[in-house]
């Protein structure tokens, strides 16, 4: 049977943190709550809110959310859903819990703005296009440089960028610098 998967949003509630047990493993919470206007008073009242507890096994995924997600931030996870079952030994109750394991996550962009890096090129994967500086597309992260990597061409984005850019790829050729007509002030 398959898995059923869906999409969380909302803010996380806590930093993503390594399990102690599981280096692999980063967990954290979303919360995901609405809003509604109270017709009668036409005042803003918070709704119930799930707070959804995240499991992410995959390794690159898991290394690129904790150096870049941060608790408050907005997101939009898209994850697989389980309902693990279980006898609790001290009261012999019946228990159950909702699991959400994350196989993508991105920020989300209503409230803020996000500038995306890609990752080092490994084993033929995708490396954004982009090898005009060596140096500084070699697995290093790009905090704080003044122009970023860009995507240069993203019609091919699956294949090594690396050959002669057609002249009449719009998305592929260097921005070209424009000559103002106005004089400088």
């Amino acid at each position: 049977m398959p898995i059923p998967t869906t999409t969380l949003e909302g803010r996380l509630t806590d930093e993503p943190q390594r399990n102690q047990r599981n280096p692999n493993l980063v967990e954290f919470t979303i919360a995901e709550g609405t809003r509604y206007q109270d017709k009668q008073t036409g005042e803003w009242k918070d709704g119930p809110t799930l707070f959804a507890r995240c499991k992410v096994w995959d390794t690159t995924l898991g290394n690129n959310i904790m150096s870049t997600l941060r608790k408050g931030m907005d997101v939009v996870a898209l994850a697989d859903v389980r309902q693990s079952s279980w006898t609790d030994q001290q009261t012999g109750q019946k228990r159950s819990m909702v699991e959400f394991t994350v196989t993508n996550i991105g920020a989300g962009l209503r409230r803020a703005t996000a500038q995306v890096m890609p990752n080092p090129k490994r084993n033929g994967g995708y490396d954004g296009g982009y090898h005009a500086n060596p140096q500084q597309n070699s697995g290093q992260t790009f905090q704080g440089q003044p122009n970023p990597p860009v995507f240069q061409n993203p019609n091919n984005y699956g294949a090594d960028n690396s050959q002669t850019l057609a002249s009449n790829d719009p998305w592929g050729a260097p921005p070209q610098p424009t000559q103002s007509v106005e004089p400088e002030f």
